[in-house]
């Protein structure tokens, strides 16, 4: 089982104390007392913490990492990119309540670089193939689209902050 703790930064502080219940001792009661089991449960959490950085990582140098996110710029000698941005990110949620015993609990963080326009065409191609697909399976309408339709689709939809999210609103 996976159970996917989307944006956990807007979570309330309970929330975080009860992740750490569940990660300390792998269970849980309900608010009905029944005993819920979570020993062979992945937990997936997400977060939009060092989101920023992620959007300039390739430009900001350390003096500035360390100027936006309050960091000694001395902590950040050696490190990588990555390394970087789990450091802004444990910094962030303790900055929300988290606890070093709730964040020692992760096993790993994974960064996501924003998409770039190589790959929000992929998405786009992606996104029309299923749309050409669904026609034909539902209706038997034969549908095909041009290179400029993913242009235009991209155009429209692109926007390297929300990654591939406006392209359902295109």
């Amino acid at each position: 089982t996976i159970v996917l703790i989307d944006e956990v930064e807007k979570g309330h502080a309970a929330v975080f104390q009860a992740l750490m219940g569940v990660l300390d001792n792998g269970y849980m009661y309900d608010h009905k007392g029944r005993f819920i089991d979570f020993r062979n449960v992945i937990f997936m959490i997400t977060t939009n913490a060092a989101s920023e950085y992620a959007l300039y990582r390739d430009v900001w140098d350390n003096e500035r990492v360390a100027q936006e996110y309050k960091i000694d710029v001395r902590e950040l000698d050696g490190l990588s990119k990555d390394e970087i941005a789990e450091k802004i990110v444990t910094k962030e949620l303790k900055s929300k309540g988290w606890t070093d015993a709730v964040i020692n609990r992760l096993m790993m963080m994974v960064v996501f670089n924003p998409i770039n326009v190589e790959t929000a065409v992929k998405i786009a191609k992606s996104l029309l193939d299923r749309q050409v697909k669904d026609a034909y399976e539902q209706k038997r309408i034969r549908l095909s689209y041009t290179p400029a339709v993913v242009e235009s689709l991209v155009k429209a939809g692109y926007d390297n902050r929300l990654g591939a999210r406006p392209y359902d609103r295109v």
